[in-house]
This record gives C-alpha cells, structure tokens and sequence, in this order.
C-alpha cells in the first residue's frame, strides 16, 4: 500500500503522464445466498476508469461492455457481473450478491454488493466467473489499500521509451522495485 501511494505520487510528477489508475485483481467465492461459485476480476477506481474509456477513439470510445449502468461513485457498493455467472447464479441487475475472499493477512472476509451490470466479457474462459468492482470495495474485501498493477496514458506526443526508461530511473532512485511493461 506504501508502494502505491509512493509510486502514484512519483508518477503524478512526470509530465508526460496523462491519466493513471490504480487496478486490483480479485479472485474468491460468489453466492447468491443458495448457491456458491468461484469468481476472478479486477478492480479499479470508477472515475479513473472512464477517463481512460474518454481517451479512447473510433470504436473503442463508443463501446459500452456492459448492460445496465456505470458505477455510481468510486466508493460505490456496486458490481459488473458476467453474463454466465449471472444465469449460473440467478442474477439480474438490482440483485445483492455475496462475494468471500482471504484477506492479506489470511482471514476470510465477505461483503455485499448490489449488481448493476451484466458484462459481456467476450472470452469464453471468463464467461461464467467474471466479476468487476470499484477498487474500494474490493480494498475493503481483502483488506488492503494495494493494487495489482498500475495503468499510464501518456500524453499525445510522448514517446513511450523514453517515459518508461524515465519512470524506471525515478523508481529505482526512490527504492522502488516495480515493472514496467508497455501494451
């Protein structure tokens, strides 16, 4: 958590940074109060999220990846679930659901979420277990203020070598052992 608020922090400083967002990969149990199932996803602030979504052109700017609607705020209660794991839960939008995960330290906690999303995930492997959340929930279910992995946007004009190598020097200079990976 220290390590994301540091290199957030860093990361903000660098001028060719356009929009950051922090990410969390979830995995755990979901159940509808009869029946139990796995689920993976990620977690990200909502906010953050629509702001790289704002950035996109042509097609992917005017693509909605799901039924029902945006997450309210990014402290929101709220999840996107697959279309599989709905049918194979029972699940409509405005339905509560369960979801059970270990926490950092290793407890298992749970917490109840509201659906307000029915996602097409476009991949047959993840059809019957997706899950997406606003990054505070899913702090709150594992008991962290972590993230997997952070996302960039440059700015127009940047080069991308250039600000990895940049960022990498400024992270090592502050004692940060992080990955860079570009896509």
């Amino acid at each position: 958590a220290d390590q994301i608020f540091s290199l957030r922090k860093l990361i903000q400083g660098d001028e060719a940074v356009h929009l950051i967002s922090e990410v969390l990969n979830v995995t755990g149990f979901a159940s509808n109060g009869d029946s139990t199932t796995i689920y993976v996803g990620r977690a990200w602030i909502p906010s953050e999220k629509n702001g790289f979504q704002n950035e996109a052109r042509g097609l992917m700017s005017r693509m909605k990846f799901f039924e029902g609607e945006s997450f309210t705020s990014d402290q929101a209660q709220e999840l996107g679930v697959s279309r599989g794991l709905a049918e194979r839960l029972s699940l409509t939008i405005g339905t509560d659901l369960i979801l059970m995960a270990p926490t950092v330290e290793g407890q298992i906690n749970a917490v109840e979420a509201r659906i307000v999303q029915i996602v097409d995930t476009s991949n047959d492997i993840l059809e019957d277990k997706w899950i997406s959340m606003p990054l505070e929930l899913a702090r709150s279910l594992y008991n962290t203020n972590g993230a997997s992995h952070v996302n960039l946007l440059l700015r127009e004009g940047y080069s991308i070598n250039e600000a990895r190598s940049r960022l990498h020097d400024v992270f090592s200079l502050n004692g940060l052992d992080v990955d860079i990976m570009t896509w």
